[in-house]
């Protein structure tokens, strides 16, 4: 599913962005990979906050898709439950509006949408794992992409290609 390779995390290794989220209300921005998780027997982080004190984006045991704000502590948009099965590979995509419209994507489709106006201004995010205790991710992410901008607005074709840059 994934164009050219993805890194195995295997619950203790991470990769870390000092890209960082744009910070206000109303700051559109999108996170996009692709993720084969192996097990479903506790939650998989995808991308996190370092500090766990802003969001965690990530597959619940359930096969649901969820954002949080506080590292679990306040459930921003989720997906139903069985959206992701594990061993299999999904295109996933978050984004948020100007708007303050929550959008996640599997394989191009809006399986959940919500509007808050959470600030997120972590000026880190880890890929794979917190570097504090928390829930890792065991499995597959390729092609992570990060744009501060809202990429999807409707249904899609996952990428099949590396990404190129955005506007």
């Amino acid at each position: 599913a994934t164009y050219g390779g993805s890194a195995y995390f295997d619950g203790s290794s991470y990769l870390t962005s000092t890209g960082g989220f744009p910070s206000g209300q109303g700051t559109a921005f999108t996170l996009e990979c692709w993720i084969n998780i192996p097990s479903l027997s506790s939650y998989v982080t995808i991308t996190r906050d370092p500090n766990a004190s802003s969001f965690d984006f990530g597959v619940q045991t359930t096969g649901a898709v969820q954002l949080y704000l506080g590292g679990g502590a306040t459930l921003i948009c989720a997906s139903s439950a069985g959206v992701i099965l594990k061993n299999q590979w999904y295109h996933i995509a978050l984004t948020r509006t100007v708007g303050n419209l929550y959008t996640i994507y599997v394989n191009g489709v809006s399986v959940a949408t919500a509007t808050n106006s959470t600030n997120f201004t972590s000026s880190t995010f880890n890929i794979g794992v917190t570097a504090i205790a928390g829930n890792p991710a065991l499995g597959y992410v390729g092609g992570f992409r990060y744009c501060k901008a809202a990429v999807y607005t409707t249904a899609f074709t996952p990428p099949t290609s590396p990404f190129t840059t955005t506007s």
